[in-house]
């Protein structure tokens, strides 16, 4: 991380941070239009992945919902798009 001393502490994050985050946004949408529906655990290779899925729902681009599993004892987030014309955006941009 680099620092500028002329800017506030809250403001010395370096871009690649900020790429990273957007890289890992796309990746995660492009597979969602691939598979639909996809939950943190079929993304191990994002290191935690529920904040780029946390930040895409707040940002109103995809959508959860709770998934039992056949016996109806464990439940995991399953995540989807929501909105595709941002999200085809988000992707291409």
């Amino acid at each position: 991380m680099k620092f500028d001393k002329s800017k506030s502490p809250s403001q010395t994050i370096t871009k690649g941070k900020n790429m990273k985050t957007e890289t890992r946004k796309k990746q995660l949408i492009s597979l969602m239009f691939k598979k639909g529906e996809i939950t943190a655990s079929e993304v191990f290779h994002i290191s935690n992945a529920n904040q780029y899925f946390a930040d895409l729902e707040n940002q109103g681009i995809t959508k959860s919902r709770w998934l039992y599993d056949e016996n109806g004892r464990r439940k995991c987030k399953v995540r989807s798009i929501k909105d595709y014309a941002r999200a085809k955006s988000l992707v291409k941009g």
